[in-house]
């Protein structure tokens, strides 16, 4: 999500949340994921008074992760944003990470038309 878009929607009183999947497994298209996911949905894609992200650690955790975050915003709580009270070491992807990643991945032939 583009940043200006997200801002604009936070703008207009639109929350955004979100439930990243942390999972090494290849797109359907062959490209790796993006390192480093929930701190990008952190600071790029969640947005707004209520905002929150849940994170899935894999594919088998996906159960409870949309649990706990169905259960939150149904029961209208916020949790505290984990990020302000841990330090991590892990490097902050860019708002731009996904098309940055895009361009070192693209095939040759992508760009043919």
């Amino acid at each position: 999500m583009l940043p200006a878009a997200r801002d604009r929607a936070v703008a207009e009183g639109i929350i955004i949340k979100g439930l990243p999947i942390i999972n090494d497994r290849l797109s359907p298209s062959g490209f790796p994921p993006l390192p480093n996911l929930d701190l990008y949905y952190e600071d790029c894609v969640i947005g707004g008074s209520s905002a929150f992200l849940v994170v899935a650690n894999s594919f088998g955790d996906f159960a409870r992760a949309i649990l706990k975050k169905m259960v939150l915003e149904i029961a209208g709580h916020t949790p505290p944003p984990e990020g302000l009270y841990r330090v991590t070491n892990r490097p902050r992807p860019g708002c731009d990470a996904g098309e940055r990643q895009l361009e070192k991945w693209r095939p040759p032939w992508f760009y043919d038309n």
